[in-house]
């Protein structure tokens, strides 16, 4: 299982820090975990597009088409974007 560390408000708003996440076949980077939390709905749904994270890869900054597997340290905050 990988993984999901929430940090920030993120943490916050989803009133989770971590968790571990069994991966299936179908989730193989970055943009299918996010898509996959996000049928949880209400507030995954909202906090979790792809436009507003940020993520790290076993500590290492990643993008959507990140690749990820089952062993993976996965961490999401959100991004503050500037009006």
């Amino acid at each position: 299982m990988a993984k999901i560390l929430y940090f920030g408000p993120l943490a916050d708003l989803l009133q989770k820090e971590s968790e571990q996440v069994p991966l299936s076949a179908e989730i193989k980077t970055v943009a299918d975990l996010l898509a996959h939390l996000r049928k949880r709905g209400n507030d995954w749904a909202l906090y979790l597009s792809e436009d507003k994270i940020q993520v790290t890869i076993n500590r290492q900054f990643g993008n959507m088409q990140h690749p990820i597997q089952n062993t993976d340290e996965i961490a999401l905050t959100s991004i503050r974007r500037r009006v």
